[in-house]
């Protein structure tokens, strides 16, 4: 959906992907025109989510690297706080030369824990875990978002319409 509305106000759309095993990345330059829909589309479609590590620190230097000109670089994670010493210090290195958006997806499955009734000591467990990861999760999210202030947080479901909420938002600033 962003890169829909991004092509059709005449931005240049690329895309990079990591956290996958290796060989499995994949890297599409930014370009412009209708064509590149279909590029994006027939290079990233079979990527899969992986047990592998995201190295975000990585990830940064390997998008510098290939990316030198100014962007305004969207970078989609499963967000965990475990991961937010890293992430910050990729975000900063990214700063460095791009306008970063991160967003951050949440998982459908914490909140349908987090809302169901609790019956039993099994259930009371369930939610109170998902009541302390989901509260641990935002609470590495905000330190995060404290120091950068374009991030999103959605359910997949709700990504493209924030995303673009979100982009529209930015270009109406001139911020890009």
């Amino acid at each position: 959906l962003l890169t829909y509305v991004a092509l059709k106000q005449g931005d240049a759309v690329g895309a990079m992907t990591f956290g996958t095993p290796p060989g499995e990345e994949r890297w599409v330059a930014p370009r412009k025109g209708g064509h590149t829909l279909n590029t994006l589309m027939g290079e990233l479609y079979a990527v899969q989510p992986s047990p592998s590590h995201s190295d975000y620190l990585s990830a940064a230097q390997n998008l510098l690297r290939r990316q030198r000109r100014r962007s305004l670089v969207i970078l989609v994670t499963n967000f965990r706080d475990e991961d937010a010493s890293e992430l910050g210090q990729a975000l900063r290195l990214l700063r460095s030369r791009h306008l970063v958006l991160t967003a951050s997806l949440r998982e459908r499955v914490v909140n349908e824990l987090m809302t169901q009734g609790v019956e039993n000591f099994e259930s009371a467990v369930e939610v109170a875990s998902a009541h302390l990861y989901e509260q641990a999760r935002r609470d590495a999210f905000n330190r995060i978002a404290a120091r950068a202030s374009l991030m999103v947080g959605a359910e997949p479901q709700r990504l493209g319409i924030e995303l673009v909420n979100r982009y529209q938002a930015v270009k109406k600033a001139g911020l890009i």
